[in-house]
């Protein structure tokens, strides 16, 4: 099992690494998919659903799917340019994402976009 598990990621700031764990987890205080599922970004429509398709789970940032982390580090476009200037290509593999430094690259770069749309400082990542 240890040789599946990322690196340690001693050279990261609290925020960074907490952003990366929860991440990887499926589990990002920052994903309004998220914070929906959980109870804690409720719509007049949705109280609380898993939906993906939900109004309320949609990445405010480019509004084309659910905020979950596969999209945020995968797909969303607001990061195209981030990925290729972090890998040398807009398409990043789901197994370069063991890099914790570019994990954390492309969460700060997500909250820099989100920021001015939500209001909100890209502080801890505690919902």
């Amino acid at each position: 099992m240890r040789d599946r598990m990322p690196a340690p990621l001693n050279n990261l700031d609290r925020d960074a690494a907490v952003n990366v764990h929860q991440l990887r987890a499926g589990h990002w205080g920052r994903s309004e998919q998220y914070l929906h599922r959980i109870g804690r970004r409720p719509i007049p429509t949705c109280q609380q659903c898993n939906l993906k398709a939900c109004p309320a789970a949609r990445c405010i940032v480019c509004r084309e799917g659910a905020d979950t982390p596969e999209h945020v580090l995968l797909r969303c476009p607001c990061l195209a340019g981030a990925r290729l200037r972090l890998t040398g290509n807009i398409h990043i593999r789901p197994e370069q994402l063991k890099d914790g430094e570019l994990v954390a690259a492309l969460a700060a770069g997500y909250l820099r976009h989100k920021e001015p749309l939500t209001g909100l400082q890209a502080g801890p990542s505690r919902p």
